[in-house]
């Protein structure tokens, strides 16, 4: 017997690999935390990473969302923060970052600029989590009941078609 993939959500399966990518995805960033967070967001193709990389920074405020939609091309994977990140930054080389700032873990910051605590990377996929064109909202949270755990969540909505 032969597994192709597990389906889930943020487990690439055979979807990754055959789902359409064409045109942008508009990204927009909620925190809602009461801490501060920054970190890098980026979409790549692990299959060509040294082509079509990119890489943005976010910076939150606790309680902030962006105030304008961010717009990057459709690509197979979308991560925020993480090791594969920062390897796509590297071998991609987007103009204006530094590979290593691309950090492993999401930091929420107190009011001083001490860690609060950290979240996980975030790692999404076309076909799985998002649609060419779809609108994404990432949102960073605490875990209820926890002073120190965060998560970082994506919702994806189809575009409007006027329908």
């Amino acid at each position: 017997m032969f597994v192709v993939g597990v389906i889930g959500c943020s487990v690439p399966d055979l979807s990754n690999f055959t789902a359409v990518m064409s045109g942008t995805l508009s990204v927009v960033f909620v925190n809602e935390t009461p801490f501060s967070v920054s970190t890098f967001y980026g979409v790549y193709n692990p299959l060509d990473a040294a082509h079509g990389v990119v890489v943005k920074s976010v910076t939150l405020a606790g309680g902030a969302s962006s105030t304008a939609e961010e717009t990057v091309p459709t690509s197979r994977n979308l991560d925020v923060a993480g090791a594969l990140l920062r390897l796509a930054a590297q071998l991609g080389s987007p103009a204006g970052v530094d590979p290593n700032a691309i950090t492993d873990n999401i930091s929420f910051l107190n009011a001083d600029n001490t860690t609060a605590g950290t979240a996980p990377a975030g790692r999404f996929f076309v076909g799985v989590d998002y649609g060419s064109n779809d609108f994404i909202e990432i949102h960073f949270k605490q875990v209820p009941g926890t002073t120190d755990q965060f998560t970082v969540e994506m919702k994806a909505s189809p575009p409007d078609t006027g329908q």
